[in-house]
Order: structure tokens, then C-alpha cells, then sequence
């Protein structure tokens, strides 16, 4: 009886090597299932991301309200278009005082927390900036249309013709990447896949 008790247990029991082995083979299946699960979240965050993206390029390529000047002035990182009375700035903006004031700025070799939003330019603003009075760094801009998905990676303007075509090329990061805030661009990879180049022509 105690033989055929003894021989049961060997049959069905699991010893101590088998009962790791299974614990191992079960860690690793669960490890999977949960990176399987953080790419399956990543990726629909990405998806997301994108969608806000190109939502907001689509609001700013169809607003043809603010491509309706006859004059220009080119900035690094920046469009002025105006008539005689008013214009509208495009380019790289910074939240100055929390979603009320809004100054421009754009570093060609330092990352900075910058976004493409654009501002209408009243007559009085406009004429100290095409008059060299007043540094267009320092106004204070807050009518206008701002896009908080588009954080700049890079921006570069260029008019052809004689300013018949204007051409922006942009780089819109994917996220908002605070570690590389302040750091040398040229010393601060970002893969390919963390952002997204536009180029727009009107």
C-alpha cells in the first residue's frame, strides 16, 4: 500500500526543480503579456497624440483669414505679415503669465518650451515693430489662436519670389520632453519617431 501510495506521488506531484521551473515559465509569460499591454497603451497614446496634432495643423492651414497681407518681414523662427493698419505674427511663442500674455521666442541651439501659435497685431504694436521702436521680443501678444499640441522641435521661414511664396518648415515634438529643456540641440538626440516634420507653402 505504501509503495503504490509512493508511486502515486511520483507520478502526480511536482517536485521542488519542476515547481521552479514552472514558477520561471509563468513570470516570464506574465512579463510579456505586460509589455504587450504598455506597447498596446503607448501606442494608442502615440495614436492620440498625432490625432490632437494634425487636428490642430488642419485648424492652421485652413485659417486663410491670416494669410491675407500684402507685406512680410521674416524672423528666425518667426512670420510678421501686415497692411497698413494690422497684421498677424506666426511663428514660436512662449506662455509668459499662465494663458494670459504670450511673448515670441525661438533659440536655434537651445531647446525651449515653445509652440506654434500666431497673434493678430494691432496698428499701434505694429508700427513701433516696422519702426524699430519696439523690440518684437518684448510684446506682450494675447488675441489670437493657440495650438498647445504643437511644441516646436524646429522652425525655419523662407519666402520665395519676392515673398510670393512663403514657405515654413516645422518639426512638432510628440510630447512635451521637460528633460530636454535648456540642452544644445545639436547635443540632444531625438529619434525620428518622437516627432513629426510639416511644411507648409502659401
Amino acid at each position: 500500500m505504501f509503495y503504490d501510495i509512493f508511486m502515486q506521488n511520483k507520478t502526480y506531484a511536482f517536485t521542488l526543480i519542476e515547481l521552479t521551473i514552472a514558477i520561471f515559465i509563468l513570470s516570464l509569460v506574465i512579463v510579456g503579456i505586460s509589455f504587450s499591454l504598455v506597447q498596446i497603451s503607448q501606442n494608442f497614446s502615440d495614436t492620440s497624440i498625432e490625432t490632437d496634432i494634425f487636428s490642430d495643423i488642419k485648424d492652421f492651414t485652413f485659417n486663410t483669414s491670416i494669410f491675407q497681407y500684402n507685406s512680410w518681414k521674416i524672423y528666425t523662427g518667426g512670420l510678421l505679415l501686415y497692411n497698413d493698419k494690422n497684421g498677424v505674427f506666426i511663428g514660436s511663442f512662449e506662455d509668459n503669465n499662465n494663458g494670459y500674455n504670450y511673448t515670441f521666442h525661438y533659440d536655434e541651439y537651445f531647446y525651449s518650451k515653445s509652440y506654434l501659435w500666431y497673434f493678430y497685431v494691432e496698428e499701434k504694436i505694429l508700427s513701433g515693430i516696422l519702426n524699430e521702436n519696439i523690440n518684437v521680443s518684448d510684446v506682450f501678444f494675447n488675441n489670437g489662436k493657440i495650438y498647445n499640441k504643437l511644441f516646436i522641435k524646429d522652425i525655419f521661414v523662407d519666402s520665395y519670389n519676392t515673398g510670393a511664396i512663403f514657405e515654413i518648415n516645422l518639426n512638432v515634438l510628440k510630447k512635451n520632453v521637460e528633460n530636454i529643456i535648456g540642452k544644445k540641440k545639436d547635443e540632444s538626440f531625438i529619434p525620428i519617431d518622437d516627432f513629426i516634420k510639416f511644411n507648409f507653402q502659401f
